[in-house]
């Protein structure tokens, strides 16, 4: 189970008080069920059924937004916690750190622009001279991390395709061959490599948590209750059917039985 900071101020803020109780445990709710990027599929279903209340979405959003914009709601209908990364994690966004490429590889799918990140130094990005150097440095980037009061450089990390590539080569859960092997073929194969292999690690781990939720659906089920997992494709097959775009299917919430503890 994964743990989170929490804002012990927020009872002192006029905005949270001035809400029902059922807004206020639905505000809890959505950060705590956000994923680590502060990123919510709006599910109001399973908190209702929780709380036996229902919710009204858009009121919660006029709530959540009253005297500054908490909440962006995304082109897909997704919310976006935008202080999130920033409390979560600070003001510094560094690639080299496992966890933040993560979260940069789902803003990168959702399309969130790290600029818009209250709170976190002004980005700028660099694609280094393809014609300096091509063998080593044509699929690198230098990101500047700048702070925004003073101008004052604040991290520099140079990252190449390659590097990214192979962090998501190794998360990946089915067979797979050396990294150079794999990544060649795939740049072989897809025009458009450098863009999709920003996205890989995020649709990796996606597929993950997926086929962890399904077997925990599954658990207990007759055969033909339960969701269909697939044995995990080969790395070549998975890259060559472009399965970084793949939507998986819903898996149906487990309905939770009420218990009496008086009668």
């Amino acid at each position: 189970m994964s743990k989170r900071f929490t804002a012990t101020e927020i009872w002192l803020e006029d905005w949270f008080l001035e809400m029902s109780t059922e807004y206020m445990l639905f505000w809890f709710y959505v950060k705590d069920n956000c994923n680590h990027a502060g990123i919510w599929k709006p599910n109001k279903k399973a908190f209702e059924n929780l709380i036996h209340t229902e919710i009204d979405l858009k009121k919660a959003i006029e709530l959540f937004n009253l005297s500054k914009e908490r909440i962006q709601i995304l082109k897909n209908g997704h919310w976006f916690i935008i202080d999130f990364f920033v409390f979560q994690y600070g003001h510094n966004f560094n690639l080299n750190s496992t966890v933040h490429r993560s979260v940069y590889d789902i803003y990168l799918k959702e399309n969130i622009e790290l600029t818009s990140l209250r709170g976190l130094g002004d980005l700028k990005v660099r694609v280094k001279d393809k014609d300096k150097d091509k063998d080593k440095d044509k699929d690198k980037e230098e990101i500047i991390l700048v702070d925004d009061s003073e101008n004052e450089v604040l991290n520099i990390v140079k990252v190449s395709s390659l590097a990214i590539f192979d962090s998501a080569r190794q998360i990946f859960l089915g067979t797979k061959r050396g990294v150079e092997t794999e990544f060649e073929d795939f740049k072989k194969k897809h025009k458009d490599y450098k863009k999709a292999t920003d996205l890989l690690t995020s649709a990796i781990q996606y597929e993950i948590d997926w086929r962890i939720r399904a077997e925990k659906f599954n658990a207990g089920k007759k055969d033909k209750e339960k969701i269909h997992v697939p044995s995990w494709k080969n790395f070549k097959t998975w890259l060559s059917q472009r399965c970084w775009e793949q939507v998986l299917p819903d898996i149906p919430e487990e309905k939770k039985q009420e218990r009496k503890y008086f009668e």
